[in-house]
């Protein structure tokens, strides 16, 4: 897909990425933005507002399991402001999440009954 001449997205990184287009414009804001991008990763700041967010997470699951209470990830997701595929993203799991904030989940044994 090409832009039109007068289109305004020209010049963008959406125009390069999602619309495809290949102008001089959009080309250098994708260089531009990739260079930044690679620069913020090697000096650690990516990686570094990653594991802050982790934490923020860990530290409110922390406090919703010493009040007693046991949250979900859709709880955390809600009260963080964060989307729940966010948090999903950060924790595999719940189990993930818990052993994230030092909450053991018990196994609990079910009775079955087994017919003959």
């Amino acid at each position: 897909m090409s832009l039109a001449a007068d289109d305004p997205r020209h010049g963008t990184v959406n125009g390069y990425r999602n619309l495809a287009c290949r102008c001089a414009e959009c080309r250098a804001a994708s260089t531009t933005y990739l260079r930044d991008y690679r620069q913020l990763g090697r000096s650690g700041a990516v990686d570094k507002r990653r594991r802050d967010t982790a934490s923020v997470l860990v530290e409110l699951g922390r406090k919703l399991i010493s009040a007693g209470e046991i949250p979900k990830l859709i709880d955390i997701a809600r009260l963080s402001g964060y989307s729940d595929q966010a948090v999903r993203r950060y924790f595999a799991n719940a189990a993930g999440f818990y052993a994230a904030c030092g909450y053991r989940l018990a196994l609990v044994p079910i009775d079955v009954e087994v017919r003959p």
